[in-house]
């Protein structure tokens, strides 16, 4: 079949896009409506280990070769990648790659050709068939989708369909895998570096008033932002960073903050719908928190303070655990759950989901391995070295092939870590799973590590093990129960929990720390101020009941519906989904204008876009956010921008 020429119709170039929507939805797992051509990569949630996973299906489609360097530097959206490959197309420097070459084989699976190694023995394509439209459009077309099916059982035989569809061919050559490939992470913060252009001068013309209007409201913000971007290195600078609003780009200000309401350092109200990325369930300074930490806190270290052993009955008679551990935060929470783990095991693998977010530690910055490879894990980010990673193994959220895997491999397995409810993709949550998953663990004698840094106490006194009746072998927690103080929580079964110092013993007998320990410690673990806002907290909740989270669900619940029935009647593509009290805002198309003009109107989001909930959030706020919502959409449609 000949190439397009590099001078392309636009009907053809438009064939060529559908050809990449359709790889890339192959590798996200998502259907093809959901990516945004015009959106930038990470804003349709093209991280780093679907950027490595395109180039290869790409270059085995069209025969153009892709580097991250263009990718990072110079294609800043599916659609400027798509019309790079349509102007490469035929050139002299880029024939089309045979794609069974790309993986090492040497099978003839060119467009209309047999594949005698298929395992079921059948044909890989039906024979060409002439173009109906009798035009060039057409034959881009079959290009693409002759292309596209070759790919799809590329990935059969590469193993990233379940093991009971496809058998592994015994000489696949994962060696040769994951001898060449070059094993190092992606940057964190993907932003294109040539300045973008918009060819829509009315959207241009809004974009520029808009931004106006947004930035002489809230000045003082920005001048801060441009100062502190020269002193402080934080994420935050650049996360979600787009050419067409890079003036709009600085986090607000806070100057004071009450209930859940916040006030910037221009003086804007705010109703937060942040509320400290999930921390503040009972709402921003809440009655009591502060008399309770000004009168009750010691401020040296050193010395134990009484207030962990209170914060401790707590915690064990809340979420049944035996034992608990304090820490600094949920990184380190993670961190520990992990190595106490291996401890108590004598093993080293760790299973990790790939929606599931578990901070910052180098050991959970994992993603899958490719093809034959599949099971060994490669860096996530930067800075992560492929030891960091080597006993982890990433499966797919829910995977039937992960319970194989426990079950086939428990030998090897120290623990299997999940975020029972994905803060990445709250609606993916199954209890069905987890309780497979824990069936599995028990029967391998795996530890399950439950991270329930957003549900625990949010959605259950003992989070998601209560609401499900599911008991985990360790949990860590945070967030809610340091009420604003920097905590991280490791709650596990004694067995586990005593590698860390040996188990209790007592006095007056011949007990003696027993177990094997590793080592666990820092300077400012449990912290007498972190220990009196967790006590207030456990306390406060106690109070309020088992039936307390319901009431803040009914609250997301009510503004849910709301926003989906503005969505429907507006005739935008955006739906509200979550889990419990927390959501998330789901389109085809980016929506960064939508959340500055909430903005605008006093309605705080940070820049990750998950909504959380509070005890603190009134009726009137819910009323108020829809209205915001209203409005805003009301005007991006004015303006032909939504």
């Amino acid at each position: 079949m000949a190439l397009p020429s590099v001078e392309m119709a636009t009907s053809e170039r438009n064939a060529v896009l559908d050809g990449v929507l359709g790889i890339f939805s192959r590798i996200l797992k998502v259907p093809p409506s959901r990516i945004v051509p015009d959106a930038s990569l990470a804003e349709n949630g093209i991280d780093s280990l679907a950027l490595f996973d395109v180039f290869e299906p790409i270059k085995a489609t069209f025969g153009v070769g892709l580097s991250m360097q263009q990718v990072l530097v110079e294609l800043r959206t599916v659609r400027e990648i798509a019309s790079f490959v349509a102007g490469r197309m035929g050139t002299p420097s880029t024939g089309r790659a045979d794609p069974a070459q790309a993986d090492g084989r040497t099978a003839d699976v060119r467009a209309g050709a047999s594949l005698d190694a298929c395992p079921d023995g059948g044909e890989l394509l039906p024979p060409e068939s002439a173009d109906p439209a009798g035009g060039p459009t057409g034959n881009v077309h079959n290009l693409i989708q002759s292309q596209l099916d070759i790919m799809a059982l590329q990935l059969r035989l590469l193993g990233r369909a379940p093991a009971d569809m496809v058998a592994e061919p015994a000489d696949a050559p994962s060696s040769r895998v994951a001898s060449t490939e070059k094993l190092i992470g992606m940057p964190f913060i993907t932003v294109s570096m040539s300045p973008a252009t918009c060819d829509d001068p009315q959207a241009a013309e809004y974009v520029r008033a808009f931004t106006a209007r947004y930035t002489a409201q809230t000045r003082r913000s920005k001048e801060h932002a441009t100062e502190f971007r020269a002193l402080v290195a934080d994420c935050r600078n650049s996360i979600g960073f787009d050419h067409h609003t890079k003036e709009l780009h600085y986090p607000i200000v806070a100057d004071r903050m009450a209930d859940a309401r916040v006030w910037d350092i221009d003086g804007n109200e705010y109703v937060d719908m942040t509320m400290g990325f999930g921390v503040h369930l009972l709402g921003h300074d809440p009655s009591g928190l502060r008399d309770a930490l000004t009168t009750g806190a010691s401020f040296g270290l050193g010395l134990r303070n009484s207030h962990a052993i209170e914060v401790a009955r707590l915690l064990t008679g809340m979420t049944g655990m035996d034992r608990v551990l304090f820490v600094n935060d949920g990184t380190e929470a993670v961190m520990s759950a992990v190595k106490v783990a291996r401890a108590s095991t004598g093993r080293n693998r760790i299973v990790l989901f790939d929606l599931s977010y578990h901070g910052h530690w180098d050991g959970v910055l994992a993603r899958g391995g490719k093809g034959g490879d599949r099971l060994r894990a490669r860096p996530l980010f930067l800075g992560v070295t492929p030891g960091a990673v080597e006993d982890t193994v990433v499966f797919e959220f829910g995977s039937e092939e992960a319970l194989r895997y426990v079950r086939d491999h428990s030998s090897d397995i120290a623990a299997v870590l999940i975020e029972p409810v994905p803060l990445r993709d709250p609606t993916r949550s199954s209890p069905d799973f987890l309780r497979a998953l824990r069936a599995a663990t028990r029967d391998a004698g795996v530890a399950l590590i439950f991270d329930e840094m957003i549900t625990g106490f949010r959605c259950h006194p003992a989070g998601i093990q209560g609401l499900y009746g599911i008991e985990a072998d360790i949990a860590t927690y945070g967030k809610v129960l340091g009420g604003g103080m920097p905590i991280g929580v490791v709650a596990g079964r004694s067995a586990i929990l005593d590698s860390i110092d040996g188990g209790p013993w007592s006095y007056g007998d011949d007990s003696y720390p027993r177990a094997r320990t590793t080592m666990v410690g820092g300077t400012y673990f449990q912290h007498p101020l972190s220990m009196i806002a967790a006590r207030f907290t456990l306390e406060e909740l106690a109070r309020r009941g088992a039936e307390f989270p319901a009431t803040i669900n009914g609250k997301a619940a009510r503004l849910m519906d709301g926003f989906n029935e503005i969505f429907h009647y507006s005739g935008v593509p955006v739906e509200a989904k979550g889990f419990g009290s927390f959501f998330r805002l789901y389109s085809d198309h980016s929506l960064s204008l939508l959340y500055h003009n909430l903005l605008l109107r006093g309605v705080y989001i940070w820049e990750w876009r998950s909504w959380f909930l509070s005890a603190a959030h009134t009726e009137a706020d819910i009323d108020a956010v829809l209205a915001a919502m209203q409005e805003s959409i009301e005007e991006l449609q004015r303006h032909g921008v939504m």
